[in-house]
């Protein structure tokens, strides 16, 4: 179909709109539109996913394993609103909510969105993520100065300034 709407007539011109790029193509959207039995805003919306290189939503409309930018926005809402979820419990969330999602698309979604690191590098350490919220926590309600925290929760001052600092 978009190779049909690059098609042009040398030398003459077919009245009507131009597209996107400023050129008048020899097929318009809606002889396309009759043809393939679709809507001519399908059509466009199309087009525009193809000039704008914008792969992912021109790919989702034929397949849902495409991880589009809609989706990974809702599976981000899903993470940040429960960040102590897995990802298996934010898929079974999205699924329960009635979204089209797989595991892969919601893991997808995580490395893209939540770290620069390369998918096999685990992050390490030996403290829990509670501690280290609870040290934020602490450090940023101006209860207590970094080796106070530290030494409230059984950590280094120094592991705590790491922390809140970095």
């Amino acid at each position: 179909m978009l190779f049909l709407r690059l098609l042009e007539v040398p030398g003459s011109r077919r009245g009507g709109r131009r597209t996107r790029d400023g050129r008048t193509p020899f097929i318009a959207q809606q002889e396309l539109a009759a043809w393939f039995g679709m809507p001519q805003p399908d059509i466009s919306r199309i087009e525009k996913y193809w000039l704008e290189g914008d792969w992912a939503n021109l790919l989702s409309l034929k397949t849902v394993q495409v991880l589009t930018g809609e989706l990974m926005a809702r599976i981000v809402e899903v993470f940040a609103t429960f960040p102590w979820w897995g990802m298996e419990r934010v898929h079974r969330h999205l699924r329960e909510q009635g979204v089209a999602v797989s595991l892969r698309q919601v893991r997808q979604a995580a490395e893209k969105s939540f770290t620069n690191l390369p998918p096999e590098l685990v992050p390490y350490s030996r403290y829990r993520v509670e501690t280290h919220l609870l040290a934020m926590q602490m450090y940023g309600w101006g209860y207590s100065t970094y080796r106070r925290s530290g030494q409230a929760l059984g950590v280094a001052g120094m592991t705590v300034y790491r922390w809140v600092s970095g």
